[in-house]
């Protein structure tokens, strides 16, 4: 396995495609992968970091990650959001419920409509699927 510094060079969308492939492979073997939420490093290092995260087996993430990834729903535009948000939508509501009602209560009092309206959305297409 690479080091972590290799492996944000190779996901940087700056790299061509195939060694990005290559980075989000090794990323993908990292076990402490905290580092991957929203890395201050740049959003060049963002879609693929997403990526990663969204291949995680619901037990990695649901324990400790669920609210990084709501707070990547902040702004839709950002690299990752739309993956994280569709990832979001495979876990069953109930292990997401208490953070995503956290995040709405949070949004509503920082006076943060987007970020609220994105949280909105994913309440109402879980509340969607449940219905189907």
């Amino acid at each position: 396995m690479k080091d972590i510094d290799t492996v944000f060079q190779m996901i940087s969308d700056e790299q061509n495609e195939e060694i990005q492939m290559e980075g989000v492979r090794e990323g993908k073997k990292v076990k402490n992968f905290s580092v991957f939420f929203q890395p201050i490093e740049g959003k060049k290092y963002w879609e693929n970091c997403a990526e990663i995260i969204a291949s995680k087996k619901d037990s990695e993430l649901q324990e400790r990650y669920i609210y990084k990834m709501l707070l990547w729903l902040r702004d839709m535009n950002w690299p990752g959001a739309e993956r994280i948000y569709d990832r979001l939508l495979t876990f069953p509501f109930m292990l997401i419920e208490h953070d995503l009602r956290f995040c709405l209560d949070q949004a509503k009092k920082t006076d943060d409509q987007p970020w609220y309206s994105n949280l909105l959305s994913l309440l109402n297409d879980f509340n969607q699927a449940s219905i189907t």
